[in-house]
């Protein structure tokens, strides 16, 4: 889990069987230095809330490519242990993104579903989540 294993994306989604199991995809996603290893272009963690991923906490980052580079914050809308984490991206360029991260098991492994909404800088959208998040079950 800790490789790089999701790429930037819009409007899409994208599930990936991994052999981790829940726990440690969880791990993974609830420490908030780690965030660099599996969301691409991130490239240095300024500052993780101490009750990261909580609702309403937030981590800070420096994002960019090369000499190219711009500070984000990403907030925690939803967070279900082991199951979910709902995040709102500031996006550089392309303005907010809600993010949907589901983890299912299979078998030894997990399932790791995630849903990636651009808002682009409408006030409101990311706080108005669609209903029956996710869209459905993974597959494998």
């Amino acid at each position: 889990m800790a490789a790089r294993i999701f790429a930037a994306m819009t409007g899409t989604a994208v599930r990936k069987y991994t052999k981790a199991p829940p726990t440690q995809v969880w791990a993974v996603l609830s420490d908030g230095h780690r965030y660099a290893e599996w969301v691409q272009g991130t490239k240095e963690i300024r500052d993780v809330d101490a009750d990261w991923p909580a609702e309403g906490t937030a981590l800070h980052y420096t994002a960019g490519v090369g000499p190219m580079t711009k500070e984000g914050v990403t907030t925690v809308l939803t967070s279900q242990s082991l199951g979910r984490l709902e995040l709102e991206v500031h996006a550089w360029p392309g303005g907010t993104v809600r993010v949907n991260i589901v983890i299912e098991p299979s078998g030894a492994g997990s399932i790791v579903t995630l849903e990636e909404h651009p808002c682009g800088d409408r006030p409101g959208c990311c706080t108005t989540r669609s209903p029956g998040w996710p869209s459905g079950p993974a597959t494998a």
